[in-house]
């Protein structure tokens, strides 16, 4: 049981930092993305406003 709970660790702490390895090495790739992400989600509320107002998808965004 003990040596289970270790090697589980072991385990999810090598993917863990695996992954943050892999953030650091395309982090300069992986800006854009995540700040079109972060725009396009604060801007979603607006969006539904103006189709509300019979405004389609479309034009709404731009």
């Amino acid at each position: 049981m003990k040596g289970t709970f270790i090697s589980k660790s072991l385990f999810w702490v090598f993917i863990t930092a695996l992954f943050l390895g892999f953030l650091w090495l395309f982090k300069a790739v992986l800006m854009p993305f995540i700040l079109g992400f972060a725009v396009a989600y604060l801007l979603n509320p607006v969006i539904f406003k103006l189709e509300k107002i019979k405004l389609t998808r479309k034009p709404a965004s731009l």
